[in-house]
């Protein structure tokens, strides 16, 4: 016998045909529209790409990873370092960045501006490299294309594979070896994580050791991990490490993607997401979050953060990226991966540096899942806690303070 459905199922579909037609509701001309439809790009514009960097693309998976990329010149040395000979030139050592939640690879432009500006001590250069995580910024598929076998598929199911952190982590170690190809000895690397980068950064640092090569040190900027979540099965959840303010947003998206009937659960919320970051107050409130309320976010900033709006079907992504890492129960293991407890503990074992930075002013991961962090593996993880205002964004606001603990712990970038 066939079901009827229940009155609250047809509130909620009613409810999301509402939200459909919000976006439509509103006159054309506005301001609101100018900024929704603005013209697709393929990548951001080249007014925020710093001197002496360049966007790349790299191929891995069916995924073509965007980011930002520089390297350290040897023109710019410390007086008292001796050259390195030109018969025999330094392999540069490999830094891998990790953005957060809700960024993209410019996070780190001042980061890589500062150590592209700093001399270097011991001679040898870094290539600096950070790619847009899948789902966030210009990283897209090869081909998106409706599968003509099945032209009702959903060509995200096709890539879930690949959105979660840990896979994100993959990627990294993808990239990090096309730059390392014809390096006779083992690469160096060092491997850093903003937030909920910091899951991928731990977990392409393992897998770095675990194809020969070395890892000078693993940064992990105000991590999205505690002692619970880097404990769980599923190594992806972050969320469950975020201040209960932040985390109960992810909370009603939670009961939101269980209201909503499945057939428009993706584009239901995509629609939700466009609507929210087309608003300038939404970036101008959400970076004062970050920041600790303690600063104005700079105008480039804000324009870093909502460059990947004129990305052609950037919603969908980031709506399926939410699906994976987000929305599954952090007991769900979604992979075969480690629990980043014991990801941590093989690095340490190799005698791996790891280093945690961390701001109290941080409005997003509390200091004390950091302080946790530290004490579960009885302090050799290291803590460094930086009374900077800064906030969330250590990295972006004081890239030169940063640079100067990892120099401190003997982290060579």
């Amino acid at each position: 016998m066939p079901q009827v459905p229940s009155p609250k199922s047809s509130l909620q579909i009613n409810a999301m045909e509402l939200l459909f037609k919000m976006y439509e509701s509103i006159p054309k001309g506005s301001s609101f529209r100018e900024t929704t439809e603005k013209p697709e790009h393929a990548s951001p514009s080249d007014d925020l790409l710093p001197k002496g960097m360049s966007f790349f693309r790299h191929s891995h998976a069916g995924v073509s990873y965007h980011g930002l990329a520089c390297e350290t010149s040897m023109d710019c040395m410390a007086a008292d370092c001796e050259p390195k000979s030109p018969a025999s030139p330094a392999s540069p050592t490999l830094v891998h960045c990790a953005h957060g939640f809700g960024a993209s690879s410019l996070s780190f432009a001042n980061l890589m501006k500062a150590a592209k500006e700093r001399p270097l001590k011991d001679g040898t250069p870094s290539a600096w490299v950070a790619h847009d995580v899948f789902g966030f910024g210009f990283t897209a598929t090869d081909n998106c294309d409706k599968d003509e076998a099945d032209p009702e598929a959903d060509p995200v199911d096709s890539f879930k594979s690949l959105l979660p952190l840990e896979s994100n982590g993959k990627a990294a170690v993808s990239i990090c070896k096309s730059l390392a190809q014809g390096t006779e000895e083992p690469a160096n690397a060092v491997f850093i994580g903003h937030s909920m980068g910091a899951i991928s950064a731990l977990c392409s640092a393992s897998e770095w050791l675990e194809t020969g090569h070395t890892v000078d040190g693993v940064v992990l900027i105000a991590p999205a991990i505690n002692t619970a979540t880097m404990k769980n099965p599923n190594p992806n959840n972050f969320t469950g490490a975020l201040t209960p303010a932040v985390r109960s947003l992810f909370d009603v998206a939670k009961v939101f993607w269980g209201m909503v009937p499945a057939p428009v659960r993706r584009t239901s919320m995509a629609s939700a997401l466009k609507i929210g970051v087309s608003l300038d107050f939404f970036w101008n409130l959400g970076l004062r979050f970050a920041l600790g309320w303690h600063q104005e976010p700079h105008p480039e900033t804000v324009e870093q953060y909502k460059c990947p709006m004129t990305k052609a079907d950037w919603a969908p992504w980031l709506v399926a990226f939410i699906e994976a890492n987000v929305l599954r129960s952090p007991s769900d293991p979604v992979t075969e991966a480690l629990p980043l407890q014991q990801k941590i503990q093989q690095l340490l074992d190799a005698q791996v540096k790891i280093l945690v930075v961390h701001d109290p002013t941080d409005t997003f991961t509390p200091l004390n899942n950091s302080e946790d962090l530290a004490e579960a593996f009885d302090n050799k993880v290291l803590l460094e806690v930086v009374e900077l205002d800064a906030g969330h964004l250590v990295h972006e606001t004081d890239p030169g303070q940063l640079l100067d603990l990892l120099e401190k712990h003997g982290i060579c970038v």
